[in-house]
């Protein structure tokens, strides 16, 4: 089978497998095969500690990649649905991502896509085993696979932004953008969601960008709720569209600590 899917691989065909359901270190077959694309789970919004490793999810530092895998509505044979959880159901959100990137570029090797996959996913830490794993996402997948040639050029996969206590603003980070290209680039928008904004940089909405010049975005964060929070820098040029990663984790101050009632 390794000498398969290693052909498959060369043809420009990826066989994405799901790492298996043991909860433990080694990978199933045929996941654990150098030239297949390996799935770990990950548990889904909803239903537990967001963006964790599930507890029944096989694992290994040769692992390729995470996907929700628990709790997963999916559709029943003769009708109707139902949820259901495994790396095998963790696994058809990459085969669909992967789908969905070569469609946009079909002239993208398995390498390239999977290089889109990992370098902008969300870096997870299995901590059974201390490996960081990337978990999917495909929005910025997509935007990295499409402007992979293109001469803007941004200096960071994400930017994260760590612990910052609540309804607090943490010090600006920058995001330097780059024309690699020959003729000006005119920047058409800057666009920030989630609890980050904005704050700042020499990159200005409509302003072109000379050969060779760089300019910066200053993204701020300041969160509203405890917990990992998420958000995405957006920037939008003539045949160009670069989406950034924005991660940073809502956390409690001494200060904001409640202490309980004492009664007399």
């Amino acid at each position: 089978m390794a000498s398969l899917i290693g052909t498959l691989r060369a043809n420009g065909i990826a066989t994405i497998a799901a790492a298996g359901n043991g909860g433990e270190q080694g990978l199933s077959a045929p996941a654990c095969i150098s030239h297949a694309i390996s799935v770990g789970s990950t548990i889904a919004p909803g239903h537990g500690p967001v963006d964790t490793v599930s507890r029944f999810s096989n694992t290994d530092t040769t692992l390729t990649l995470l996907a929700p895998g628990e709790q997963i509505r999916i559709a029943m044979p003769g009708g109707g649905y139902t949820f259901s959880q495994g790396t095998s159901v963790a696994a058809p959100h990459v085969a669909g991502a992967w789908a969905v990137l070569r469609a946009a570029k079909p002239s993208a090797s398995p390498s390239e896509i999977l290089a889109a996959l990992t370098n902008t996913g969300l870096p997870i830490t299995d901590q059974r085993i201390a490996q960081t794993t990337p978990r999917i996402q495909l929005d910025a997948a997509l935007a990295a696979l499409l402007s992979a040639n293109s001469p803007l050029d941004g200096s960071a996969v994400n930017l994260s932004f760590g612990d910052q206590s609540l309804d607090t603003e943490s010090q600006a980070r920058s995001f330097t953008l780059a024309n690699r290209g020959s003729a000006p680039i005119s920047i058409g928008g800057l666009m920030v969601t989630g609890e980050f904004a904005r704050n700042g940089g020499s990159c200005q909405p409509n302003a072109p960008l000379a050969p060779g010049a760089t300019c910066t975005v200053a993204i701020t964060f300041r969160p509203a709720v405890v917990g990992p929070r998420f958000g995405t820098l957006t920037i939008a040029a003539p045949s160009v569209f670069l989406r950034v990663p924005l991660v940073g984790n809502g956390s409690l101050s001494r200060l904001q600590i409640a202490l309980p009632n004492v009664q007399s």
